[in-house]
């Protein structure tokens, strides 16, 4: 009954009998038919009806015994409404028009009577992503798609027909030169990147695969189709392929696999013992150093048969990837325990460190609750061990990146809480550093266990520190509400400083809530907290500081520096923090104690965009930096070639100006030696010929620069040069009289000195009478005075306005190295200066530091040691006179004449006693104690000598040497003559019995007073 009213009845007609009927797909008469075969032919049926049939359980797909569906009932009845309404409801997956149906089934009647149905349904893509060209591609006959391609627009996704027709069962040589004739890109590639080849051997068609490669397919592109074959586990293509190109096994995937590597991940094991069959290396990697037992490990489902096949062959069961990990580290991160279990079997190392960690301390540290368990499960003993790096336990490392979980399971298998790292960080420190469950662990922790909150670390940072810093607040306030310190510090930095250190300002708001008196303490260096933010926070940190009520003018105590001069000290600039400081009436222009402003510090760091802001502030670049005129003459200083550029932009005029010394950025360039500093001022206008206060050129300034500015040879020479160039005088004498050659030469700079002569500076020159040899000698300087006298040999010969030549300039000051050099040059020993007569012994004996050395190698190369003066002195007098008493004893030792006088009367005792010169009278009367009683001029004797010149002591000694203090001088002075008002001397003469006897040269003396007073 039903069956007959499904074909003509309505769905009131229909619902009752549905209803009442126990199985709705029974079959009835000759063509074994169901109801809903005969819906579809009623015009009535539409979509209710269907979903009444579908609701009751009726199938689409049911077929009568010619194979036929209800879908085909409504097409033979043209009910093509019905059709794609009962289309809609198939369960076979490809869901897709009518059209697209019967290309598949290819039935190219019905297709034809569907089309002319609906003409638009050709160009239709449908529900199941398929337009009806890429269906018939894949399932028609050659006429299917030549009937479907005359109605298509031919360039609807023109590029996937290929793909499809590699599918076709029916024809595919033919299908495929069909469309291949349309569309001749052979290797156009699918949104999944693949081409028509690869498509094929996925499916393993090889007969398409052969038509492909005839067409020119490519085997060797950047995704090549032997991997291909084996990433899919076709075995089958994989040898089809090898056989066309042996050459494919050998290359790599885009990540720098090889075939066996790829089937270790992908493939199963008839695959990999295939590829190991060809030979192919076993122990091969990727580009991270991974073996074919990491691919193995990371494949989706484990595999022990592959760790059993792959173990023996490997060289190394445990060699570690670019990431220190091992097979077995990979296949426990991957969840892959079975394969893990079998690696550890087959001899893997459950020991082996990752990045100096042993596996339980990583994976606790990745969060892996599953993989931490195996490890520990398999070794028990790494639950007690500590990385090798910083010492860390366990605990430790889940403190730092786990969660309660972990920590609690490493608590419950004994895990001390109490281990103190070398650091001495517990775990409150590192939980505080958890950033996703810091909270809970360190609540955990301190109401579980009895913890000191205030333990610092070896940097003496308490977990309240490492709370603050990470701004957890909540974390610092569950610390403070267990007892932690508010006041800590570390050195003289509080907990506010450490806020403004990190920039965080809600831990700096949190900590001055807390204790307001922690703002006005000074860190160790005199800093305020100002002075820090400025440096390293932001410009919140600093305003709220100063709203708070930190004084913006104030310096610290190391170097008098305001926060502004802080500003230019941070690694980033940050300009709106000048803005900011503008607006607190901050004075730009105070300096430091080393007398650098704000803008000194801003060009000595490069940090020009603030440099910018103070400028448009009206910041002075004509202000004094230190001992520098301007801006530009600090900045050629430090040779911050950027920063001298940038106020260059800014004022071309600063270049050549100059303060009261005269002195410009050019001369201290010079100074420098900053070879390209130079040449970039001259470029812009600096003027090359500028003297100083001093007349010092360019060339003097170079030439005195300092020493300990290293400058290559090249450099130096390229400077003269440069200069030269520029017609710099190279002869210009400051107001010492000394040309820049005088300063090289002084300074023992011989490349330059040598530069500045090769470049034509005159050697015939003199510095105060002294020509350049002589100046050189003068100094101490045996380089320069070689350098001269090759330049210029004649210049030995010359003496100074003293009379002095080389070789007693050196003897009276110079070096025995330099006197020897003198004497191999040809100077003579015994030359004396025509003015006063002196010879090198006598200058010898003046030398301060050489005298001893000079005197003994001058006695060896025949010097006239008792050669005289113009008056009569001999090299012994003047070391008797200048009391140089070891030089005068050994000048005796050497065979000086203690008997030379001066004049025809006085002997060297004398001469000692009217000195005064008690120690050189011994030396005398050592070596010649006949001298003492000779008589000197006007018949005096030795004591008559010392009465009137010597002290009380020369007297006694003299006495005691046997000198007669009773004897007359001429015109019969008794001693007591010659004493004059020296009571103490009269004294001892009295007490050794001279009588107060009158001469007449006394009573002249006495008669003289009298009339002169009257």
């Amino acid at each position: 009954m039903l069956h007959r009213v499904a074909t003509w009845g309505a769905i009131s007609d229909v619902r009752p009998l549905i209803e009442k009927t126990h199985d709705i797909n029974a079959r009835g008469g000759v063509d074994n038919t169901t109801a809903l075969h005969h819906a579809a032919k009623n015009r009535k049926c539409d979509k209710e009806m269907i979903e009444l049939f579908l609701l009751h359980g009726a199938t689409v797909e049911t077929e009568d015994s010619e194979g036929m569906e209800s879908v085909d009932y409504a097409v033979q009845e043209k009910n093509f409404e019905t059709a794609e309404e009962l289309l809609k409801h198939r369960t076979d997956g490809f869901d897709c028009s009518l059209l697209h149906f019967y290309i598949k089934k290819n039935d190219l009647k019905v297709v034809k009577e569907v089309y002319e149905n609906d003409k638009t349904s050709v160009n239709v893509v449908a529900k199941c992503g398929k337009t009806a060209l890429e269906v018939a591609a894949q399932y028609g006959t050659l006429e299917m798609c030549l009937f479907v391609y005359n109605f298509s627009d031919v360039t609807q996704r023109a590029s996937t027909i290929l793909h499809y027709a590699v599918l076709n069962e029916i024809n595919p040589s033919r299908v495929i030169e069909f469309f291949f004739s349309l569309y001749p890109n052979i290797d156009v590639r699918n949104p999944s990147y693949e081409t028509p080849l690869h498509i094929a051997l996925k499916v393993e068609k090889l007969v398409a695969v052969e038509e492909l490669l005839k067409r020119g397919a490519s085997l060797k592109d950047d995704w090549n189709a032997f991997l291909f074959c084996v990433k899919e586990n076709k075995l089958k293509s994989a040898k089809f392929m090898h056989e066309k190109d042996p050459s494919l096994i050998n290359q790599s995937d885009d990540a720098g696999k090889k075939a066996l590597q790829l089937a270790a991940l992908h493939a199963d094991l008839e695959m990999c013992k295939w590829l190991v069959s060809l030979k192919v290396v076993v122990d091969a990697t990727d580009r991270d150093e991974r073996t074919v037992l990491h691919f193995v490990a990371l494949r989706r489902s484990p595999d022990v048969e592959l760790v059993r096949y792959f173990a023996p062959l490997v060289a190394n069961i445990d060699q570690a990837d670019a990431f220190h990990l091992s097979p077995l580290h990979y296949a426990i991160r991957n969840g892959s325990y079975a394969t893990a279990k079998e690696l550890i079997d087959q001899g893997a190392n459950l020991r082996a460190k990752i990045s100096l960690r042993i596996p339980l301390h990583y994976f606790i540290s990745q969060k892996m609750h599953d993989a931490a368990k195996f490890v520990y499960e398999n070794d028990h003993q790494q639950l007690d061990m500590t990385d090798g790096s910083m010492s860390m336990t366990c605990l430790h490392y889940a403190a730092l990146t786990a969660d309660v979980r972990m920590c609690k399971w490493l608590v419950e298998l004994g895990c001390d809480v109490n281990p103190r790292m070398p650091n001495k960080a517990t775990v409150l420190h590192y939980a505080t550093r958890n950033r996703n469950h810091a909270k809970e662990i360190i609540e955990y922790f301190l109401q579980s266990f009895d913890l000191n909150v205030d333990v610092p670390d070896e940097n003496n940072q308490t977990a309240l520190h490492f709370a603050l810093r990470n701004e957890n607040l909540e974390v610092a306030e569950l610390l403070l509400s267990h007892g932690a310190n508010i006041k800590m510090t570390r050195g003289k930095l509080n907990l506010l400083h450490l806020c403004i250190l990190h920039d965080k300002l809600n831990s700096a708001k949190f900590v001055h809530k807390k204790d307001r008196e922690l703002i006005k303490a000074l860190e160790f260096n005199g800093k305020t907290a100002l002075h820090l933010a400025a440096q390293y926070a932001g410009v919140d940190v600093c305003k709220w500081l100063v709203d708070e009520g930190v004084k913006v003018s104030e310096v610290d105590a190391y170097a008098n520096r305001t926060a502004l001069h802080f500003v230019f000290h941070r690694k980033v600039e940050c300009r709106d923090l000048v803005k900011f400081f503008g607006t607190t009436g901050m004075d730009f222009a105070a300096k430091d104690k080393h007398g650098f402003s704000a803008l000194a510090h801003a060009l000595k760091f490069g940090k020009f965009d603030m440099a910018e802001e103070l400028l448009s502030l009206d910041v002075d670049l004509r202000s004094k930096i230190n001992h520098y005129d301007n801006a530009l003459q600090f900045c050629v200083a430090m040779k911050n070639m950027a920063a001298v550029n940038f106020l260059c932009k800014k004022d071309e005029n600063l270049i050549n100006e100059s303060g009261a010394n005269k002195r410009t950025a050019l001369h201290i360039a010079a100074g420098n030696a900053d070879v390209s500093m130079c040449r970039w001022l001259v470029n812009r206008g600096a003027d090359v010929h500028a003297l100083d206060q001093m007349y010092n050129n360019v060339l003097h300034y170079f030439a005195h620069r300092d020493q300990d500015n290293s400058v290559a040879d090249h450099q130096r020479r390229d400077l003269v040069t440069f200069f030269k160039s520029k017609h710099v005088k190279l002869d210009q004498f400051n107001h010492e009289g000394k040309t820049p050659l005088h300063v090289a030469l002084q300074l023992k700079d011989t490349s330059v000195a040598k530069y500045l002569i090769e470049s034509g500076a005159n050697l015939l020159l003199k510095c105060e009478g002294e020509n350049y040899l002589l100046y050189c000698v003068q100094m101490g300087n045996l380089e320069s005075s070689k350098l001269v006298h090759q330049m210029a040999p004649d210049l030995i010969k010359g003496c100074n306005e003293k009379g002095l030549n080389a070789l007693h300039i050196a003897a009276q000051g110079g070096s025995l190295e330099m006197v020897k050099w003198l004497v191999g040059e040809g100077m003579k020993v015994d030359q004396v200066n025509e003015v006063d007569h002196y010879n090198v012994l006598h200058y010898a004996t003046l030398n301060k530091k050489e005298a001893e050395r000079l005197v003994r190698y001058f006695v060896a190369q025949r010097g006239p040691l008792n050669g005289k003066t113009d008056l009569g002195e001999t090299p012994l007098h003047l070391a008797l006179r200048n009391k140089k008493y070891a030089i005068a004893q050994m000048m005796v030792d050497l065979g000086a004449d203690v008997d030379a006088k001066i004049g025809t009367e006085n002997n060297m005792i004398h001469i000692c006693v009217m000195d005064d010169n008690l120690e050189g009278a011994r030396i005398v009367h050592k070596a010649n104690p006949q001298l003492i009683n000779q008589l000197a001029t006007e018949k005096r004797n030795a004591l008559h000598l010392a009465a009137l010149y010597g002290s009380l002591e020369m007297c006694h000694w003299l006495y005691e040497m046997g000198v007669d203090p009773h004897a007359k001088a001429s015109e019969n002075r008794s001693i007591l003559d010659f004493c004059g008002d020296q009571s103490e001397k009269k004294k001892f003469f009295l007490s050794l019995g001279v009588k107060k006897e009158k001469s007449l040269v006394s009573f002249l003396r006495k008669s003289f007073r009298m009339k002169k007073k009257k």
